[in-house]
């Protein structure tokens, strides 16, 4: 059985198994994002401030994900997302989309959407000069291995857009959006 909650900056016991679920779940696709448990924590209290939204998603009682929000008038931003690494495939990830999409549609918002990046060679993107050519760069867009591309284009996000070297030289920003 599996329950959505709001993130509670009152409950360390919570807040400290999700920064483990974020920390664990961010190493094989954005280490350099997250390269400590500890700015993994701060992340979650960040998502618990003025101005943000965190949800969780409980299965079976325990924390098997959670998703950020920093709200819009318009466009609703999700950062970030976590799955536990044992719980990634099992639709968590796509109902705490889902939960967030609601709540945003509820609020009067057009658009969700989500940057990842390409620090680990997922995309045909990974170690390109995407300044010659940028536009032709996400035209071709294509993935190799486990994308975070992947998983937002299975929940309905479109690619509309990119950043070069934003996490490093050849690592770019991958910027994604759903209609709600």
């Amino acid at each position: 059985m599996s329950s959505l909650i709001d993130l509670d900056a009152n409950d360390p016991d919570l807040l400290e198994k999700l920064a483990h679920i974020t920390y664990d779940s961010f190493q094989e696709h954005a280490p350099s994002w997250l390269p400590t448990l500890a700015r993994a924590r701060e992340e979650l209290i960040e998502a618990c401030g003025p101005g943000h939204l965190g949800r969780v998603l409980l299965h079976e009682g325990q924390p098997a994900g959670w998703i950020g929000v920093i709200p819009g008038r318009c466009v609703w931003e999700i950062h970030p997302i976590a799955v536990a690494i044992e719980q990634q495939g099992k639709g968590f990830g796509g109902a705490l989309v889902e939960d967030v999409a609601r709540i945003a549609a509820n609020a009067g918002a057009l658009t969700v959407f989500a940057g990842t990046s390409d620090e680990t060679g997922t995309t045909n993107l990974f170690g390109a000069d995407l300044y010659k050519d940028p536009i032709e760069s996400l035209r071709n867009l294509k993935t190799t291995g486990r994308s975070p591309v992947v998983f937002w284009q299975k929940v309905g996000f479109s690619v509309v857009g990119l950043m070069p070297d934003e996490e490093g030289p050849g690592k770019p920003g991958i910027y994604l959006a759903k209609r709600l």
